[in-house]
Order: C-alpha cells, then sequence, then structure tokens
C-alpha cells in the first residue's frame, strides 16, 4: 500500500532558498509545567465515547470494496493525544512569545522533553491509554518524546473489537486504501486525552511533473528528454539561483541541518553526482529511517530532487532524509513527520507533499497541527509547498481533475501548509513582459536574461540577473510559448483560503484555521480571518 498523500516536486527549490538565512541556534531551557492528569475512575468498555469525524472523507459507500480480512496484521497506527484547554492557551501563548523580540522567551526554543512536561499528556493518562491498548491485544511501541502520540500494532480484527468500527478496502478512480467505515469509539474515560487513530493508508494519485533532462558537461547545454516545442531550453543552475536571486557568496548554509520529509529511500549516488557535476561540495545525506524501510519508490524522483535542491542553494548544510514504510493502516509520512520533529536535530525542515485539507479530514488536519505547533516551540522553521493543484486542489488529489473535465470539488488548499505554524512556499514561472513574447524566431527578449553562449562556464552559470515572475501554470499549452507536453492533470502553484483544516479536539467540528498575526491588515488580504497561503513564492518551473 502506497502512502497517504500526493507529493509535490517543485518545493525544495524554493523553500532551501529560505534556509540561507537561517543559522543554527541552540535550544534554552524553560520552566516546566506539568501537566495535571485527565483520566479519571476506572476505563470501563461499557461507557464509550465516539472520535467525532474520524473518519476518511474518501471512505463513503460508493467506493467500499468490503471488509479487509481480520487476521490481516495492521502494521503501525497511531494513537494521537490531545492536550487541555489551558494547554493549548499556554502553548498558544509561548509561541507569540518566542517571536517577540521584548519578551524574556524570546527564541528560547524547547526540547522534546520539556515539551512534552508542559504541554504533553500526563504519565498517568499515557499509562491508562497503553494499557487498555495492551488489554486489547496490542503491541505498544513507542511513546513518542512529546507524550503526544503512542505507536501500536496489531491486527485488522483487533482494530474491529477495541474500537468499535470495521476497516474496509476502498477503491477511488483505480486508487486502492484501506480505512475505518464509522467513527471510532473508546472508553469515556479515555476520551480527555485521546484526539483520534490514524486508520487509513489512504493516498491520492502522485503526479510528477519533473520533466528529466540530460547536462553535457562540455558544453553545459541541456537536452530535454520531452517534447520542446521551440528547442530553447536552458537548464537552471545552481549558480543562475544564485544570480537570480543574488544570493551572497557567504550563505552557504553552513551549520544548518537541513530534514526532508518523504516516504521514500533514495539512491544517495544520484544527489552525489548532482554536486560533482555543479561543483558543490561534497556532502553525503543523512538518512533516518523510522521503522521499516520504504525503500525506493515513485516518491524517490522527488525526494532526490528536495535533497539535491537543498544543495543547489545551500551547499553546506547538512542533510537529513526522514523516511518510512507505509503499513495496511497509516503512512509513512505520518511517522517520519514526528520523528524529525521528536528527534530535533534540524533548523529547518521541508514538508513537500501535498493533499487538500477537506481529504485529509478531521484525523490528519490535527496531527499536521499539532507536529507543526511542537517544531514552532523547538524552533524548527517548517516549510511546506502550497501545492501543485492550484486552487483544485482537492480535484487534484482525488481524480487529478484531468482535462477536458472541469474540477468538480471547489476551491481548496494544502493541508500540510496551511497551519498557522509552517511557512507555505508557492510556484511561480519566468516572466518575460507582457510583449515579450518568446519565439524560435524571436528569441530577443530571453536572451536579455539569460547568455545562452555561457552554459559551459563559471559553474554552468547563464542567467544574467532577476527575471520578472509570475504564477506557475503549468495546466496549459500555448503555441506560442516554450511548452512542453501537456500534462495529464491540473497543475498549477496552489494557494487560497483554508476552510477546513482547523478541528475542534472535543466536537470534531472542522473550521478554516485562524489567520496568524503577520497576515493581519495586509491591505487587499484574500481574508481577514482565516489562513491564507502561500506566504511567499520562487521559481520552480
Amino acid at each position: 500500500m502506497s502512502s497517504n498523500r500526493r507529493a509535490v516536486s517543485r518545493l525544495s527549490v524554493f523553500a532551501s532558498l529560505l534556509t540561507l538565512a537561517l543559522t543554527a541556534t541552540a535550544s534554552q531551557g524553560q520552566t516546566a509545567s506539568y501537566a495535571s492528569p485527565r483520566v479519571q475512575g476506572v476505563v470501563n468498555e461499557a461507557q464509550l465515547s465516539t472520535l467525532k469525524n474520524n473518519v476518511l472523507p474518501m471512505a463513503q459507500p460508493r467506493f467500499d470494496r468490503g471488509r479487509v480480512p481480520e487476521g490481516t496484521p495492521s502494521g503501525h497506527m497511531l494513537m494521537i493525544l490531545k492536550r487541555s484547554d489551558e494547554q493549548q492557551r499556554a502553548l498558544d501563548a509561548l509561541l507569540a512569545a518566542q517571536k517577540d523580540p521584548t519578551s524574556p522567551s524570546y527564541h528560547k526554543w524547547l526540547t522534546p522533553e520539556q515539551f512534552a512536561a508542559q504541554f504533553g499528556v500526563a504519565d498517568s493518562d499515557v499509562q491508562a491509554v497503553t494499557s487498555y491498548l495492551a488489554a486489547q491485544g496490542f503491541q505498544v511501541g513507542r511513546v513518542f518524546k512529546n507524550k503526544m502520540a503512542i505507536e501500536f500494532s496489531g491486527t485488522t480484527g483487533q482494530v474491529n473489537s477495541a474500537f468499535r468500527t470495521e476497516i474496509h478496502a476502498y477503491s477511488v478512480n483505480g486508487k486502492s486504501f484501506n480505512a475505518n467505515a464509522s467513527a471510532p469509539r473508546i472508553p469515556a474515560a479515555l476520551a480527555p486525552v485521546v484526539k483520534g487513530i490514524t486508520l487509513t493508508n489512504f493516498r491520492p494519485p502522485t503526479p510528477s511533473s519533473i520533466k528529466p533532462m540530460v547536462l553535457n558537461p562540455k558544453t553545459g547545454k541541456a537536452h530535454p528528454l520531452y517534447t520542446d516545442i521551440l528547442n530553447m531550453v536552458e537548464a537552471v543552475s545552481p549558480g543562475d539561483l544564485s544570480v537570480i536571486y543574488d544570493i551572497p557568496p557567504a550563505a552557504t548554509g553552513s551549520g544548518v541541518t537541513v530534514g526532508v520529509i518523504s516516504d521514500s529511500n533514495i539512491n544517495l549516488a544520484i544527489p552525489a553526482n548532482y554536486r560533482t557535476l555543479f561543483g558543490l561540495p561534497a556532502m553525503t545525506p543523512t538518512v533516518v529511517v523510522d521503522g521499516v524501510d520504504p525503500g525506493i519508490s515513485a516518491d524517490s524522483i522527488l525526494t532526490t530532487a528536495a535533497v539535491e535542491l537543498v544543495g543547489a542553494t545551500a551547499p553546506h548544510a547538512k542533510v537529513i532524509l526522514y523516511t518510512a514504510a507505509d503499513t495496511d493502516l497509516d503512512t509513512g509520512l505520518d511517522f517520519a513527520m514526528i520523528r524529525a520533529v521528536d528527534d530535533n536535530d534540524v533548523q529547518v525542515l521541508l514538508m513537500g507533499f501535498e493533499s487538500c485539507e477537506a481529504t485529509l479530514g478531521a484525523n490528519i488536519n490535527p496531527l499536521i497541527a499539532a507536529v507543526w505547533q511542537q517544531a514552532a516551540a523547538e524552533g524548527i522553521s517548517v516549510i511546506t509547498a502550497s501545492g501543485n493543484g492550484g486552487a483544485a486542489e482537492c480535484d487534484a488529489g482525488v481524480n487529478g481533475a484531468q482535462p477536458p473535465n472541469a474540477a468538480t470539488q471547489g476551491l481548496a488548499v494544502n493541508g500540510y501548509a496551511s497551519t498557522p505554524w509552517d511557512t507555505a512556499v508557492g510556484t511561480t514561472d519566468f516572466f518575460y513582459g507582457p510583449t515579450g513574447t518568446v519565439t524560435a524566431a524571436n528569441p530577443t527578449v530571453l536572451l536579455q536574461y539569460w547568455n545562452i553562449a555561457n552554459g559551459g562556464t563559471a559553474g554552468f552559470t547563464s542567467a544574467r540577473s532577476y527575471i520578472p515572475e509570475q504564477p506557475w501554470n503549468g495546466s496549459y499549452q500555448a503555441n506560442n510559448q516554450i511548452t512542453f507536453e501537456p500534462p495529464t492533470f491540473v497543475q498549477g502553484s496552489g494557494g487560497g483560503v483554508s476552510t477546513v483544516g482547523n478541528t475542534d479536539p472535543d466536537t470534531g467540528a472542522q473550521s478554516p484555521y485562524p489567520q496568524p498575526s503577520y497576515q493581519a491588515g495586509v491591505a487587499g488580504g484574500i481574508s481577514t480571518t482565516a489562513r491564507v497561503i502561500p506566504d511567499v513564492s520562487f521559481f520552480g518551473a
């Protein structure tokens, strides 16, 4: 089974640029305020509470293909815990103070252990949950350092029995996945500390907009392995990015560790060859596998590009790839995400996957929000992609909104990027001016910005200066522009207003993420109350 979420091919070009301005900052202690126990009385299985909205939106009867056999191993799953209202208010206050230069807490980051002591679930409550899981026959694995998630595993039958639901197989537009058919139920005594359970491995298709090419090291010329209408392709090299964005030579990423989240491993020889080709210093990424190694899957193309492009703009930065294998009832992305933040070994964390808020639902959106909040408290800058699905993010995630079919799911944004605790990065394309159409007979505008004859020198640097930009749209084909084979799905830089990413931990009600303080009062803003993405955009086409 593949992991739940669609990968974005463009994040790291722009995201890695942001790492250059960041330097390693030591974690500094905060006074601990230990959590109060909230599980009261005996855990009675006769008194149950429903985890509201903990059903994947795509787990609909029309897609149902029947029950999964009860003896099927589940693989590892996550029990997601929730903090008290008082803890959440205290965390919100701390996150604001850590960004306030006048506050005594300014840039005093927490360790995962300090975070757990202040904002995690009490030890006795964790024990109550793990004891219940063990009593149901599950194998209990880790209690994560943050005391906000518990790893466990068993069989489908044990899941059905313990949580009073049924695991079914589903198929949506040719994509198969498992999920719970009804909302899980747990003993009412545990409800004050349990937010949800990850009982699905649903994953939308993974369109890749990466276009392969071969770069001749002698001439510096790129030969595309795809249809190029005008035969006027220029490869954008690390040196070009430095020229276009005026990156100072001293900004090398030295002293910074960048984490990359994925559900695939990579062939380390490929980013090594990339560095050799462009004269970048040798720097072998560290691969951290959480649990079972997923091996090299189709997502390795996108993951490799992310690792390479960190090197392109921050050549001396250390890179750690966090990855994990999918299971029958969870995705590697969930475990890789938590592991990266719980390890607390990076200053910048790149998440290049996407899935719309509505598709992620009330069982995954709260997990993302909780992990990104912890990252912020630890001083980790989370950089996410705004998405490749344009404003039709839900369509792109489910069926690719394949032409000529129109999008049907409404406006939507990437749920990994729409929280207030990450920096969402959009994609631009070069813009040569309203009258500067580039054709084979009229390359003048192109030559204004590119020294085409200079490809083989100065580290393959051909860009002359900054090039004006426009929002990236790869969904069309126009005969008078430099275009490639049309995609089989809508492709364009994602963005818009959050709608259902924020989930009430008690009722399961979904609402927009609130507008972060730095977006308040922005002239011409498209919302005055809700989170809007992207925050910044860079070239990625």
